[in-house]
């Protein structure tokens, strides 16, 4: 399972959500990956979002995104959004 820092994400706060690019796990959307934050030493795990999440698209966002959910039980849920730089 890939880890990637904290510092190659954006986040907004108001919504909860990490934004990063595919081109960190080399042009594609993982399966499984961890978030690790520099700042408390806490690493995160996402998955993909399923068919009852609220931004699940039925077309997989046409393979130009991906929509993720942390699985750390002892904080709210965070999303991260993997999209295409290019």
């Amino acid at each position: 399972m890939q880890t990637i820092s904290l510092l190659d994400c954006t986040w907004n706060k108001n919504q909860r959500k990490l934004y990063t690019y595919s081109e960190i796990f080399g042009g594609g959307f993982p399966r499984v990956f961890q978030v690790n934050s520099p700042y408390t030493g806490r690493t995160v795990e996402f998955r993909p979002i399923g068919p009852k999440h609220p931004l699940f698209d039925e077309d997989g966002w046409d393979g130009e995104l991906a929509v993720y959910e942390s699985q750390k039980g002892d904080l709210d849920p965070i999303v991260c959004v993997i999209s295409h730089a290019y």
